[in-house]
């Protein structure tokens, strides 16, 4: 209203507008806290635990290579009261209970699972792809199940040493994770035989899983073998899994088992599909199925029939061989005389000329002449030796 006042004619009057100085007392606290700021400064009130960590470096042969920082978490710790503050001593004295402080149900500190949006607004705000959730976050309710709804799409995902914390209900969580999930390391959470089946259905949700972290678990040698059969029979196809540390069994038995479970998946995948078997220090690799739209894909899903090899050489002496028939045919049936044979046998020749300029036939002659060259050259130079020797 002031600002408009001014705007008003006649201006000369300005200068004996009156001016009113406002100030504060002296010490007097001030805090501005951008919005892109709250989620942090409200955890860090709270003492809820989160640091960025580069990952480590060490047993890499053995580890997914993480290329950025990861967010590590964990739910704030027990409130603990002062004692040394008189009015904690009369509470005690007087028998009170003194409850939970700052992380009373119903306050900003209380233990739930709707911090798990902070955390979530946190990781969009500051771009978070990689995380380490620990297990105190994994036995709030809801926590989990929200992080992964509501954050940032995410490269990995770290719960390793969870232990009796990681149930059932836990893995099948991570199926939230969705589609950008590239590295899953649930190694150290008693992961056995009856989550098998749960897994596979995990990883096929995600679909776009490249390394499985199963170190240090409860899979003995049947349960792995069994994860492998039913990854193959789903054909999820996983470059990089990590068994060591489980109670295998019989290492070169494990082993043979594996190979075959690979061997009838790669039978699924011919002509241009790949295989590999690495099995050393217990870890398993092989190729990923192939992409829509290759041959290896078309010929696997669409029952394409699986293409002959065939040398240039002979395609040359077909085209040659066609040629021929044509010019016999032009020249001794009558037919090849109406207008209909004429544009039948130009049609012809048309499809065969094709062949004969074809970049593979041009290559093929190159390969001939420099054979031919390389060949006349030795004799040259055999002739020549002869001769020096006469």
């Amino acid at each position: 209203l002031c600002y408009q006042a001014l705007q008003l004619p006649p201006e000369s009057m300005n200068p004996s507008a009156a001016t009113f100085i406002m100030v504060q007392p002296y010490l007097t606290p001030e805090w501005l806290l951008p919005p892109p700021e709250a989620p942090r400064r409200i955890l860090e009130r709270h003492h809820w635990f989160m640091e960025f960590v580069q990952p480590e470096i060490d047993d890499l042969h053995t580890k997914a290579w993480i290329d950025g920082r990861v967010l590590h978490m964990e739910r704030a710790p027990e409130f603990q009261h002062d004692f040394s503050d008189p009015l904690v001593r009369e509470r005690v004295e007087r028998g009170d209970e003194l409850g939970k402080g700052d992380q009373e149900d119903g306050t900003p500190g209380a233990i739930h699972g709707s911090v798990s949006l902070m955390y979530a607004a946190l990781m969009t705000t500051e771009k978070v792809e990689h995380i380490h959730v620990y297990s105190g976050l994994l036995e709030i309710d809801e926590f989990f199940e929200t992080l992964l709804r509501y954050g940032p799409p995410l490269l990995t995902l770290e719960l390793s040493g969870s232990l009796e914390v990681f149930t059932k209900d836990v893995l099948r969580t991570i199926k939230f994770a969705g589609p950008s999930l590239k590295i899953l390391d649930i190694s150290e959470c008693n992961v056995n035989e009856d989550m098998v089946e749960t897994l596979v259905e995990v990883l096929e949700a995600c679909g776009n899983v490249k390394h499985l972290d199963l170190a240090h678990n409860l899979l003995d040698g049947q349960a792995a073998a069994l994860l492998m059969a039913s990854l193959c029979e789903n054909r999820i196809d996983i470059p990089s899994i990590r068994f060591d540390g489980n109670p295998l069994g019989d290492i070169e038995e494990f082993r043979s088992e594996v190979a075959a479970v690979l061997a009838a998946r790669g039978e699924q995948v011919v002509a241009g599909g790949e295989l590999v078997l690495h099995l050393e220090d217990d870890m398993i690799r092989w190729y990923p199925k192939p992409k829509e739209g290759h041959l290896a894909y078309r010929i696997r899903d669409e029952g394409s029939l699986t293409p002959k090899p065939v040398a240039i050489k002979e395609v040359r002496t077909m085209a040659n061989t066609i040629k021929n028939k044509l010019d016999k045919y032009e020249k001794q049936d009558p037919a090849a005389q109406t207008s209909g044979g004429q544009d039948w046998l130009w049609r012809q020749r048309q499809v065969n000329q094709k062949v004969f300029d074809s970049p593979l036939l041009d290559l093929y002659k190159m390969e001939i002449q420099h054979r031919v060259k390389m060949q006349e050259e030795a004799e040259a130079a055999k002739q020549a030796a002869e001769e020096a020797a006469k």
